[in-house]
């Protein structure tokens, strides 16, 4: 009905006598034209009911060709061996008839002229009739026809316009239902995250840079939360406890919706809370976006998840505890002291990949991290890594807790990467040119000297890793520093910084414009981090009792001696501060 029968009505195949034609050319030019929706694959896609949503190149030929000359066989006139066709006197009654035996029900009109319409300029008066109008005139759909074989089933007034200003993504929407198997899945990144009636904020929207994305903000506004919801909208799981409305009202208006893209567009999913089940359920389909993401937690656990090793049943996602990744995980992952030591011995390619990521990742202070030889410990049998110090080498077990965040995600982000070109070769497909990198409070157990330095060592990591590879970087921060080492590589096109902030009792987050503040004592007072002074505590609240005095009409001289005391206390000797208070203090009697 969807292909055949509209191939000969558009043909005009007579009733009652044949004509010469070859109905496989005639039914292969119809899928060419309406079903081919991907140029990289060979198959059809056919949206009707069916085993298979893509079918083969041959399909004229082989599955349809049957169905013609069998199930719908006394529906034409025709000798078999023979390119003469046409349709028998009562046709209509007999399609009907073997409709109704193989519980199939009537063809819905206005889906049928949307799906062979798709593809026309349409002005922007037409409406739903004139498109129906328009399939039954190109297809010479009778009276008849109509009423025994269309079902008037209507859309519903709540659709989407019918018509785009711009021509849907016709392959993107086929991907979403099924994915030909002779082609790549896309490909594709996190894009927007929006949430309502979950989280501290009661509503948020984070657009994410294509390359670099920065959370920056006090504690507990949802810097670490607005992190995992973004790992559970790139990969579909979540981290660690999943998020929940913190109470039975907010519940029912809770949703998580994201945007993903791909190489064929962009898709979005909604996801609504239900109560009963604890449990977020998505609202609609979006397509599959096969990844490669690693995401580094504040206590030292990571998350990975590799779509293709999924393939493998090879442990494709996993959730590492801080010990897993230094001890390993069965039939997982080796851990940091036992790969190391093996890459050192015994592949170089690997051991090289992780020394390179190590040394993108060192301090300026202590120098390019790297891996001596290994040694035993009483108690262990196993060799143990070390680390090369100016003052001597040092097993990795008693680093310190910087130098220990670093070597585990070198080592992560190698692993990762490494087993997934070995996937990739195993499985003969092509390895990802895209990888998501979630990294909370990236300046966690780091010195000035590395703050400095980590956040745009990791955005040389993809030239590491392969010419071809993109990394998005999604990172949350407290660090002066960290934003100030941004001024020399931050990208108005690929890169955003975002901020929490408490407004009296509502928490927002804000997009922020980057702006270059030098000193990194201005990036104390931005917007960005907000302290009022970059002084310590006890120094700004006695200037602020100071500018007090000074902004009264009549300060009194022992109370700007008492203040004077004060500042002496807490305020350096060439504090800024003292030009303006010195003038201040000896017109009101006060002499320093």
């Amino acid at each position: 009905m969807g292909v055949t029968f509209l191939a000969c009505k558009e043909k005009e195949l007579p009733v009652g006598e044949t004509v010469r034609v070859s109905l496989d050319a005639l039914t292969r030019e119809h899928l060419l034209r309406h079903h081919r929706l991907d140029p990289t694959s060979e198959r059809f896609f056919q949206p009707f009911r069916s085993p298979t949503s893509w079918v083969k190149n041959n399909y004229a030929s082989t599955g349809l060709q049957a169905v013609n000359t069998q199930t719908f066989a006394n529906v034409f006139l025709h000798e078999r061996g023979r390119a003469e066709w046409g349709f028998a006197d009562d046709y209509v009654r007999r399609i009907r008839y073997r409709l109704r035996t193989l519980r199939h029900g009537l063809m819905p009109l206005a889906a049928i002229a949307i799906w062979t319409g798709k593809d026309k300029e349409w002005r922007k008066s037409t409406t739903l009739d004139t498109l129906v109008q328009e399939f039954l005139s190109r297809y010479n759909i009778t009276r008849r026809e109509r009423q025994e074989l269309f079902a008037r089933k209507p859309i519903p007034k709540d659709s989407e316009p019918l018509l785009q200003q711009r021509p849907p993504d016709q392959r993107s929407i086929a991907y979403s239902i099924a994915l030909p198997p002779d082609a790549d899945e896309p490909e594709g990144t996190l894009t927007a995250i929006q949430m309502q009636g979950v989280g501290p904020a009661d509503e948020l929207r984070l657009e994410l840079g294509d390359r670099l994305t920065v959370v920056a903000g006090d504690n507990g506004l949802g810097k670490s939360f607005l992190l995992d919801v973004a790992w559970w909208a790139a990969t579909g799981r979540w981290a660690g406890l999943p998020a929940t409305p913190f109470s039975l009202a907010a519940a029912e208006e809770a949703r998580i919706e994201y945007e993903l893209r791909t190489d064929l567009g962009t898709s979005s999913c909604r996801s609504h809370f239900y109560h009963s089940t604890q449990s977020w359920v998505q609202q609609n389909f979006h397509p599959h976006v096969p990844g490669l993401y690693v995401y580094a937690r504040l206590d030292g656990s990571f998350s990975i998840a590799d779509d293709q090793r999924e393939r493998l049943e090879d442990a494709g996602s996993l959730d590492l505890t801080p010990g897993q990744i230094w001890d390993g995980q069965a039939k997982q992952m080796e851990g940091f002291i036992r790969d190391s030591v093996r890459w050192q011995t015994s592949n170089e390619e690997a051991f090289a990949l992780l020394e390179e990521v190590l040394n993108c990742l060192s301090p300026s202070d202590l120098g390019a991290l790297k891996l001596g030889e290994p040694r035993r410990r009483h108690g262990d049998p196993r060799p143990i890594p070390v680390i090369r110090h100016p003052y001597g080498d040092v097993p990795v077990l008693y680093a310190s807790a910087g130098v220990r965040r670093a070597l585990a995600l070198a080592y992560v982000i190698s692993w990762t990467w490494l087993e997934h070109r070995w996937a990739a070769e195993f499985l003969e497909f092509a390895p990802a040119r895209r990888m998501v990198l979630i990294v909370d409070e990236v300046e966690a157990h780091l010195h000035p000297f590395w703050q400095r330095t980590i956040l745009p060592a990791i955005l040389m990591i993809e030239k590491i890793l392969g010419d071809d590879l993109q990394l998005q970087i999604l990172v949350s921060t407290h660090s002066p520093i960290v934003l100030a080492s941004l001024e020399a590589s931050f990208s108005n096109t690929s890169d955003v910084l975002y901020h929490f902030d408490l407004q009296g009792t509502e928490v927002e987050l804000e997009s922020l414009a980057f702006h270059k503040h030098g000193d990194i004592s201005a990036w104390l007072t931005s917007r960005a981090m907000g302290l009022p002074s970059a002084r310590p505590q006890e120094a700004e609240n006695a200037i602020q009792r100071a500018m007090e005095l000074q902004s009264s009409r009549r300060p009194v001289r022992s109370d700007v001696e008492a203040a004077t005391e004060e500042l002496l206390r807490v305020l350096p000797g060439d504090d800024h501060f003292w030009r303006r208070w010195t003038f201040f203090a000896r017109q009101a009697g006060v002499d320093l």
